[in-house]
Protein backbone atom coordinates (compact mmCIF):
# COMPACT_ATOMS: atom_id res chain seq x y z
CA UNK A 1 0.00 0.00 0.00
CA UNK A 2 1.05 3.53 -0.77
CA UNK A 3 1.01 5.79 2.02
CA UNK A 4 2.73 9.27 2.06
CA UNK A 5 4.94 8.23 3.78
CA UNK A 6 6.42 5.77 1.99
CA UNK A 7 5.98 8.73 -0.90
CA UNK A 8 8.56 10.82 1.43
CA UNK A 9 10.61 7.86 1.69
CA UNK A 10 10.67 6.70 -2.02
CA UNK A 11 11.20 10.22 -2.95
CA UNK A 12 14.43 10.58 -1.18
CA UNK A 13 15.34 7.01 -2.41
CA UNK A 14 15.15 8.23 -6.14
CA UNK A 15 16.87 11.13 -5.59
CA UNK A 16 20.01 9.68 -4.64
CA UNK A 17 20.02 6.63 -6.34
CA UNK A 18 18.26 8.09 -9.44
CA UNK A 19 16.18 5.02 -10.14
CA UNK A 20 12.98 4.37 -10.87
CA UNK A 21 10.49 4.32 -7.67
CA UNK A 22 9.37 0.70 -9.14
CA UNK A 23 13.09 0.32 -8.72
CA UNK A 24 12.63 -1.07 -4.96
CA UNK A 25 15.61 -2.21 -2.92
CA UNK A 26 16.02 -5.07 -0.66
CA UNK A 27 15.91 -3.37 2.28
CA UNK A 28 12.63 -1.48 1.15
CA UNK A 29 11.23 -5.09 0.18
CA UNK A 30 11.68 -5.84 3.63
CA UNK A 31 9.58 -3.09 5.43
Amino acid sequence: MWTAATRGRMAEIEKKTKRYPTDLTDEEWAR
